[in-house]
């Protein structure tokens, strides 16, 4: 939304909140089958409408050779081979670059969780197609992919100021509020990577402090801590309390806010390369 779609923060929030309402609402719940509890067929529609009234092209590459926008790119998983996420970009790369899919079918690989929605078959038109699900599985906070992006981009040489990272809230938020009867039926390894998800990101997030410990005022990590543990993914009902968790969080970390915006807003010397940073992972 905020990079392919070039959207300002508000309008996303309110276009997600919209979406939520339908994609997660008792009527887009499905009464049986194995594929997802919630029907996709809803969440590419709505997604598709979004596009048309953007206004800014269907795929997920951007035709615009603007070279002052911003690069943004989504994660899925393979789902026969999880050894490593795909990345689907906005932009082009000269290698390792996965099919220039539509915007919608990227936005259901991202959210293919296996107890929300099916898996999703992606390929250029003509090719075999490759069924991803959600990226999630292995890199629910993508910061070392990131990085490893940045560093094929950019190269080695290119001064970098920081690095932020925004949490969704604390762990254990994957998951249907009430088990039914799909749930019920899940096999046991699935029970267990789903598990995997709720704690993945906030391992990495502890392993990149400890990592760039030394680097002074490189490493940023903001993360709602309380309050947000009890809100699950399709409770968008709640949206209202976990506005007002945030709120209280950005009030509490203010002054940590404050050195993020001098660290990117003032002309100071720029000390680390993406090179640098990268031999510290």
């Amino acid at each position: 939304m905020l990079g392919r779609l070039q959207m300002t923060t508000d309008e996303a929030l309110e276009i997600y909140n919209d979406l939520a309402q339908v994609i997660f609402s008792e009527k887009n719940k499905k009464r049986k089958g194995k594929d997802g509890s919630f029907k996709a067929t809803t969440l590419q529609q709505k997604v598709e409408e979004i596009v048309a009234k953007k206004g800014l092209g269907e795929f997920i590459l951007d035709p615009s050779s603007d070279s002052r926008k911003g690069k943004a790119f989504v994660c899925a998983m393979p789902a026969n081979s999880m050894a490593n996420p795909r990345r689907f970009r906005t932009y082009r790369v000269r290698a390792n670059e996965n099919a220039n899919c539509k915007i919608w079918e990227a936005a259901r690989a991202t959210t293919a969780a296996p107890t929300f929605f099916k898996r999703i078959a992606i390929g250029d038109e003509g090719q075999a197609k490759e069924e991803f699900v959600d990226g999630g599985l292995a890199c629910n906070n993508p910061a070392n992919q990131v990085l490893d992006e940045a560093r094929v981009i950019f190269g080695n040489n290119r001064p970098v100021r920081c690095l932020v990272s925004i949490g969704t809230g604390h762990p254990g938020t994957i998951g249907l509020a009430k088990p039914d009867a799909f749930q019920r039926i899940l096999p046991t390894d699935l029970i267990q990577v789903l598990k995997k998800i709720a704690t993945d990101c906030e391992n990495t997030a502890r392993e990149l402090k400890r990592r760039f410990a030394t680097a002074e005022k490189f490493y940023f990590r903001f993360n709602v801590a309380h309050g947000a543990e009890g809100i699950l993914l399709e409770e968008w009902n709640k949206m209202g309390p976990l506005t007002e968790h945030t709120k209280a969080y950005m009030d509490e970390e203010s002054t940590y806010i404050d050195e993020v915006v001098s660290v990117l807003c003032q002309q100071t010397e720029i000390r680390w390369t993406i090179g640098n940073v990268c031999q510290l992972l």
